[in-house]
């Protein structure tokens, strides 16, 4: 069974905001839950929205 079957709603939509507040929800939803490469376009845009943050940079 996938994670996704075992919640109530899908949840990706809210993960995947663009939240300059929580940058690395994005950045590890979607590299870990949509296994987006590492070179991919949104999830370099998402590391580099992370590491202009208060968050941890690079540790997602």
């Amino acid at each position: 069974m996938s994670w996704l079957e075992q919640v109530k709603g899908n949840p990706l939509p809210w993960l995947l905001e663009q939240d300059a507040d929580n940058p690395g929800a994005r950045c590890f939803a979607l590299r870990h839950l949509l296994d987006k490469a590492e070179d991919d376009a949104e999830v370099r845009e998402a590391r580099a929205a992370l590491k202009g943050s208060d968050g941890a940079a690079g540790n997602e």
